[in-house]
């Protein structure tokens, strides 16, 4: 679990699922190509006390979202966990 915020107020984060974008092959053998894979994020809101906080998590907007990835990102990295 890491701190973060939801349209300014602050929450914890809980990540469930995480996996990294995939740049797909569009060269070579038909047999060997692929199609890029997207970059999948998802996570629970919790409130600052550790319950779960659906109310918030309905207000997410797309500049939260990104947020909460680009905290949850800056996490792992100082973290060195996967």
């Amino acid at each position: 679990m890491f701190n973060s915020r939801i349209c300014g107020i602050p929450c914890q984060i809980k990540v469930t699922s995480y996996s990294p974008a995939v740049a797909g092959r569009t060269w070579g053998r038909y047999e060997d190509c692929y199609p890029d894979e997207p970059e999948e994020f998802d996570f629970d809101v919790y409130d600052r006390r550790g319950r779960r906080a659906k109310w918030l998590e309905r207000k997410i907007r797309d500049e939260d979202f990104d947020k909460v990835l680009a905290d949850y990102l800056s996490e792992r990295g100082s973290s060195n966990e996967p």
